[in-house]
């Protein structure tokens, strides 16, 4: 999978903030992309489900 959307994604959780930078195949165009993202975040890092908050996305081109 080409993934050529690359982000930096800034976030909430249950213990502070952090950054991190996302690539995906698909733009975020919707607010389902957002939750995809924070449910992504929360695998990832192994955090509770419903525990991640994205405050804000940039998109690099």
């Amino acid at each position: 999978m080409n993934r050529k959307y690359r982000y930096f994604i800034s976030y909430f959780y249950t213990s502070g903030f952090a950054n991190a930078e996302i690539r995906r195949a698909t733009p975020i165009t919707s607010i389902g992309d957002i939750v995809e993202v924070s449910k992504d975040i929360e695998r990832n890092n192994a955090f509770a489900d419903g525990s991640v908050v994205v405050i804000s996305y940039q998109l690099f081109e």
